[in-house]
């Protein structure tokens, strides 16, 4: 028995990912469209607020949106198989509490540490109330959490046994700021439709390819 053969050609891949990575202090003479806005104002409130009010207070916030527009085109054996497109918005939110020396992110020994960011989705919309409402939410939630970590680190710390690394938890750096305009990429989705379906023919001539297809993403 003839073992199944798969036949995938990526065409192309048109991606776009759009980073905005932002900290305090950035200058109010640049240029920033909506998004950056409510990230620089949410940032400046949460660390004024959290400042004076929280116990202890963060040392440290940041505020890293990915946005992504995605096309998805797949044709088999000369037939569209799928077409479609997506757009989404992910938030992440990090918040450090402690100091450079010693902060929440330490970690704690026979524990499993897991602290991959798991990012939320917030608004596709320029709408400043809404972003501002998602970025204080999940500021409020990562600051707690932050505090909760804090304590058990602490505790942890009082049983004296040393560590194989002594290093601080946060080095000192000094800020890069870089501001660019987002690239518009567009797609003619009907033409790439009709070419994709024509490329999948060309395995209907091979009857021991049981399965193929060609995809644009």
């Amino acid at each position: 028995m003839k073992g199944l053969v798969r036949a995938l050609i990526s065409c192309a891949l048109l991606l776009v990912c759009c980073c905005l990575w932002m900290q305090s202090g950035l200058s109010q003479q640049q240029e920033k469209g909506l998004l950056l806005k409510a990230m620089e104002e949410e940032l400046s409130r949460s660390m004024k607020g959290l400042g004076e009010k929280g116990n202890p207070p963060p040392y440290f916030i940041s505020y890293d949106i990915t946005e992504t527009k995605n096309i998805m085109i797949i044709a088999s054996y000369g037939a569209l198989r799928r077409s479609s497109t997506e757009h989404s918005r992910l938030l992440d939110v990090e918040v450090r509490v402690g100091d450079y020396k010693l902060d929440n992110t330490h970690r704690l020994r026979g524990m499993y540490d897991y602290r991959y960011p798991i990012p939320v989705s917030i608004s596709l919309e320029d709408d400043l109330d809404a972003l501002k409402s998602a970025l204080w939410l999940e500021t409020d939630k990562k600051y707690k959490a932050a505090m909760e970590r804090l304590i058990q680190v602490k505790v942890q710390k009082t049983v004296k046994v040393k560590e194989e690394d002594e290093s601080d938890d946060f080095s000192r750096e000094s800020p890069e700021k870089f501001i660019s305009s987002i690239s518009q990429i567009k797609v003619n989705r009907a033409k790439w439709e009709k070419k994709l379906k024509k490329y999948s023919t060309l395995f209907n001539d091979f009857p021991e390819i049981y399965e193929s297809s060609v995809s644009l993403s």
